[in-house]
């Protein structure tokens, strides 16, 4: 489908990048709309403070983490003494941790013969969580990574903005062919740029490669037309141009972190609970 292309320094460049991607889509979903009116929400139902990271919370803190019931969730005791506590979930695009959502400090409930911790005067003390309430709001924060994902790889396909204008000519192409057998050399040759250079320059502006691009793009297709709940998740797949399903179906779970069925299944559950509850009342 693509052509792949090798240079040296290619391994540590390509790490490189991913770290300088990881920290761009983290500051851009930190800015975003949707991650402050969420906290702002969250946090004035809650009385918790909730960030958004990019670096992993065990950098921060020098308790080792406590695993949570709820996928993925760590929990950290930020200080001993007063036993205020963080815990953190990963925002995960595919295969790739793009930040973490942090939320607290909180105290988890007093134990009777336990002294109430100390704090200045003027300074609030955090609130209690029992154990249900705090797993309570570990579901509802990754309810909120599942949608931050969703965001993030759309951050990762309109990265960069200031790119060279035979990129920007090349991401209107394969939008508009999405549908066709793409591959790089064709797409090189449309723009009228060798092979070679399309791939590295590509890369630089995009921050992934080529074929990583066409799939996430191709990705995206398919969850937009899977808000109907009618369409097939296999007449997606081919409508967004993926040649066969075992493709389709490494491509989605590597963008998504999951299958599409799965995402099918959780994206139309809402729908379908108030249709069982009318049939249960009807009968």
């Amino acid at each position: 489908m693509s052509l792949s292309v090798s240079y040296p320094g290619a391994a540590s460049a390509a790490s490189a990048n991913d770290d300088e991607q990881k920290e761009s889509v983290a500051a851009r979903l930190a800015l975003s709309p949707l991650f402050h009116d969420y906290r702002a929400a969250f946090e004035v139902a809650t009385g918790l403070q909730l960030a958004l990271i990019a670096g992993h919370p065990r950098e921060s803190v020098r308790s080792r983490p406590k695993k949570e019931s709820v996928s993925d969730a760590l929990t950290f005791v930020l200080d001993v003494s007063t036993g205020e506590r963080v815990s953190a979930l990963p925002v995960r695009l595919g295969e790739l941790t793009v930040a973490w959502l942090r939320v607290g400090p909180f105290l988890a409930p007093a134990e009777v013969t336990s002294p109430p911790p100390h704090h200045p005067r003027g300074v609030t003390a955090p609130p209690r969580l029992a154990p249900a309430a705090h797993r309570s709001v570990l579901r509802l924060l990754r309810i909120f990574t599942l949608h931050l994902a969703d965001a993030s790889n759309d951050l990762i396909l309109d990265l960069h903005r200031a790119e060279p204008p035979f990129v920007q000519t090349a991401r209107a192409y394969i939008e508009a062919h999405l549908t066709e057998d793409l591959s790089l050399t064709a797409v090189a040759a449309a723009v009228r740029i060798s092979p070679y250079y399309f791939c590295k320059r590509f890369h630089e502006s995009t921050g992934v490669h080529f074929t990583e691009y066409v799939n996430r793009a191709r990705v995206s297709r398919v969850k937009e037309r899977l808000l109907n709940p009618h369409v097939h998740v296999s007449e997606a797949a081919y409508e967004a141009g993926f040649q066969s399903l075992s493709q389709f179906n490494r491509a989605f779970r590597r963008v998504t972190g999951e299958s599409p069925s799965t995402y099918r299944h959780r994206l139309h559950a809402t729908d379908a609970a108030p249709s069982s509850t009318r049939r249960s009342h009807a009968a």
